[in-house]
């Protein structure tokens, strides 16, 4: 499957990240919330377990699947606004000095696995370039792919 990666999270301000994307296949970002999303790891059995969850609506809420932590724990985010072939992040808070960590699309909501193009758990931001695979009738697209990010 074809993915896009993050390039750079850069800290625009106390509240404020710019994240440029790379989208290999051309095209712009767009934010896509049809099928599986991830979000917010919510049991606290989960080793990617950090808290409650921030500020915002996980996946399909103003945070995009985007979420945020430091050495205080995990903090909100108040926006994520595509932005040209990147992605302006509004946080709830600034982050502590040299222990901010910006995370994207780490974990499904249903759990789902798939080994088809259609269903497999992703976050929102993709490609608008449609790919056409042999032998299939669903289009696949450049998706940004679950990582995580030091500021």
């Amino acid at each position: 499957m074809p993915v896009g990666s993050v390039l750079s999270g850069n800290q625009q301000s106390d509240t404020t990240i710019r994240v440029e994307c790379y989208l290999p296949d051309g095209g712009t970002l767009t934010r896509d919330e049809s099928g599986d999303l991830v979000g917010y790891p919510t049991d606290d059995t989960d080793p990617a377990y950090i808290g409650p969850p921030p500020i915002g609506d996980e996946a399909t809420g103003r945070d995009g699947g985007w979420w945020v932590k430091d050495k205080d724990g995990a903090f909100g985010v108040i926006s994520s606004v595509v932005s040209g072939n990147g992605i302006d992040i509004t946080l709830s808070r600034a982050g502590a000095e040299g222990s901010t960590t910006l995370m994207y699309a780490v974990r499904s909501h249903s759990g789902a696995v798939s080994d088809t193009n259609e269903d497999m758990p992703r976050g929102v931001f993709r490609s608008t370039v449609a790919l056409a695979i042999p032998g299939s009738a669903t289009p696949v697209y450049d998706w940004l792919v679950p990582q995580n990010i030091k500021l």
